[in-house]
This record gives C-alpha cells, structure tokens and sequence, in this order.
C-alpha cells in the first residue's frame, strides 16, 4: 500500500457509530459492513491526511490494524486511494420532497366497514400519496376490492400494498392472482398467520398473527433500508413515522394504528391537509433516533424502519414497542429476520 496517498471511503459510504461496534453504510450497493468503532474517527479524517502521516502523528500504535482495514476497504469497494482527495467532494446530504404525503396505511373491515373507503382513498390521493398499505381482517371481499381499485386506476397512487390473514388468502388464492394481474400498482401480498414463512415473487408469508391496532412490523437485519434517500432523511426526521398516516379499522386518523393518540375521524374529515400540518401531528415524526434510548447508541439507527410511537423517559424519549436489538450488549434478544418494512 502506498502509504503516500490519503484513503477516502467512497462519497456514497457513511459511517454509524454505535455503542460496542460501528458500520459503514453503502447507499449505492444498498449493503452495509461492521467495522470497529475506533476505526470511525480515522475514517473521518483520512481523507485530510497521507496515510503515513495519519499513523506517525496520531496512531502509531495501531499502524497495522489501519493498513489491514484499509486495505479490506479497498478490496471490498468501501474505498480508495488517491493522491488527490479534494477531487471528491462529499454528497450533498440534503433531503427534500414535494409531495406532503408518502404512505398511508387503512386498516379495514368488508364485513363490518366503519367509513367509506373510496371517501379515504380520495382524500389519500388529494395529498399526492405515493403508497397505501391495506391491512384487511376477517374475510376480503375481492370483487368490492376490485371496483374500488378500478376507480383509482387513472390515481396518483404508485403502488398498493394488501396484507391480510392466511384463512382470506387461502379461500380467495385465485381471485387475487388475478386481481394482481388486472391490477399492476399491487406490488406485494403480506399473508399473516400463514403456517410457513416463505416468500415467492410479489407474495410474502408470515407465521405470526395481524391484529387490528398492534404492530405487525418487524425490525431486523434483513428490512434495514439502506439507500441515499433513507439516509439523509433519517438525518432529519423519524423515517418510520415520517410522511406516513394511518386510518384505523374505526376511522381513527393517527401516526400508526398502534399507537395511543389519534387526530380526529376520517369520516368527519373533508381534506387532510391542515391535519399534515399541525405540530401535534408532526411531533412523532420530527422526533431523531439520536433523541430516543436505547435509538442514539445504536450502529443501525440510520437504517432502521421502527415505527414504535415515543413516549418520553429519563434521557429524552423511549419506545413504546421496543425493537430486539441491544446496542450494548451489540445483539439481538430474538430473532426478528422478516423483511417486513413499514408503509
């Protein structure tokens, strides 16, 4: 290794520091690598330093770790060397977005509807929302369904989500397929209580149970989002929360289902746009990992879903639904590998 070059991490590679281990998220490669977190401060500065430099002045004592670590970080296209770092500029992490809503999630009941559907979706749609998550209980009345989505055909919607329990996927297994078929912004089945977990194509079985107002989000390794986009938000806001409503099985407007505090009735509700608006609405989303325990000393804070509500503790605030991970003991108390994101 030319020790008279400066090691940069490439532009799109961000470093997370956590409490026993720290990472190195790729947000081009959508992949991330545990590194160790005395790494992260010589990786912060590397690029203003000659390696040789770097090691005399400020580590002389871990020179072979450094050269070992960069030099796995070159093999593994982490990063580079170069004689000339001010040729690579930092990425712009700005996030912005002109649409005030990302997601919704409605939850609903064919048998016994508490509101009007196609009035929910109208309003959904009024705000540019991009996706809707239906989470369907009891039996899914495929032929209602249908019409519905026929008359948002010509929508700003770009995909639909349809999650429902395994006895409703069973009995109307064809009538789905074909709904699929008819209908190309469904882009993925979520089938609960299903007696396998197994995933084919657009459908993704899970063994554990949907219930109306409970979390069926499920944080783990495999559904940590790694792009540029979830990145820099995640630098400004609750990513889990974030441009995000829910309806519940009652009509209750809130952040999520599970969640204790709900903003009135959208069966009373003519337009949602000043609910966007309003700070007690907004408070969950504005709320930083750095801001919540056990979130601020965790190495996956930026690339985790978490969709918990936040109630305040002794050190700012705490989950509500607490994930599985523990930053400092640096592992899970229970497998938690579905790859089931939040809407």
């Amino acid at each position: 290794m030319d020790q008279n070059k400066y090691f940069s991490l490439f532009a799109c590679c961000f470093c997370v520091k956590g409490a026993k281990e720290g990472i190195i998220i790729d947000s081009q490669r959508g992949a991330f690598l545990a590194v160790p977190n005395e790494l992260i401060p010589i990786l912060n500065k590397s690029n203003q330093h000659k390696i040789r430099d770097l090691i005399e002045q400020q580590y002389p004592h871990l020179e072979r770790g450094i050269l070992a670590y960069f030099g796995k970080l070159v093999e593994m296209e982490y990063g580079f060397l170069t004689s000339e770092p001010e040729r690579f500029p930092a990425i712009d992490l700005q996030w912005k977005t002109p649409f005030p809503l990302a997601a919704g999630i409605v939850e609903y009941d064919f048998s016994s509807a508490s509101f009007d559907l196609i009035h929910c979706l109208k309003l959904l749609e009024e705000q540019c929302c991009e996706l809707v998550q239906f989470r369907f209980f009891n039996q899914v009345d495929v032929a209602q369904l249908d019409k519905t989505l026929v008359q948002f055909s010509q929508s700003r919607f770009r995909r639909f989500e349809i999650l429902m329990n395994w006895q409703s996927y069973k009995q109307h297994k064809e009538a789905l397929n074909e709904l699929s078929e008819t209908h190309g912004r469904i882009s993925n089945y979520g089938i609960f209580n299903s007696p396998v977990q197994e995933s084919d194509n657009k459908i993704t079985h899970y063994t554990f149970p949907m219930e109306p107002g409970k979390y069926v989000e499920r944080v783990g390794k495999s559904g940590f989002l790694t792009s540029l986009n979830h990145y820099t938000e995640s630098l400004k806001f609750n990513t889990g929360l974030n441009g995000k409503i829910a309806i519940d099985i009652t009509g209750r407007l809130m952040n999520h289902p599970a969640h204790s505090k709900s903003f009135g009735m959208i069966q009373d509700t003519e337009t949602l746009s000043r609910l966007l608006e309003q700070d007690d609405f907004l408070q969950q989303q504005r709320i930083l990992k750095t801001e919540v325990q056990p979130c601020k000393s965790c190495q996956f804070r930026n690339m985790c879903h978490t969709v918990s509500e936040l109630i305040p503790g002794e050190e700012g605030y705490k989950m509500a639904h607490p994930c599985s991970f523990d930053p400092a003991a640096n592992e899970w108390r229970r497998q938690t590998e579905s790859s089931l994101k939040p809407a």
